[in-house]
């Protein structure tokens, strides 16, 4: 799906264009099942209704779409975004979807690896970041927490 140019491709109900919104070096995994597709019916201009299917990314590569930008100072609630997903029922499954995506990609287990320095790194922002969007929590209780997620990934 990445891989796609959607400026050479014609737009036909056969050859749809496509274009990736996440520009990661090693974005391809995310093309690889680490996304859930939401299908509904849309209301065409002239009258016809169409099944249109949209890929969502997972928690799984949220996460990785966020390792970076969570460390720059301008991008705090990406921290919160990372908090979130590590707090999610499925969490065992999306630490899973990490550590296997990080032995095919290296790229993903090196990302997860300079985040998981970040979060373990007590003069860090990211405490202060969740605590900006939580306000209710001890946030280095919830740095303890994905930390603790963060480092079965990169421990695996």
């Amino acid at each position: 799906m990445d891989s796609c140019k959607a400026e050479k491709m014609p737009n036909t109900s056969s050859n749809p264009k496509v274009q990736k919104s996440i520009a990661l070096p090693s974005s391809k995994f995310l093309f690889k099942g680490f996304y859930n597709t939401i299908e509904f019916e849309h209301s065409m201009a002239n009258g016809q209704v169409k099944k249109v299917s949209i890929p969502l990314i997972d928690e799984s590569g949220l996460i990785f779409s966020k390792c970076k930008s969570a460390q720059v100072p301008k991008r705090p609630r990406d921290s919160y975004d990372i908090f979130l997903a590590l707090k999610q029922p499925n969490v065992d499954s999306t630490i899973d979807r990490l550590k296997s995506a990080s032995k095919s990609f290296p790229a993903v287990k090196e990302s997860v690896s300079s985040l998981l320095s970040f979060v373990e790194d007590e003069k860090s922002n990211f405490s202060y970041n969740i605590y900006k969007y939580t306000n209710d929590r001890d946030p280095e209780e919830h740095r303890e927490y994905c930390a603790s997620k963060l480092r079965e990934v990169v421990n695996a």
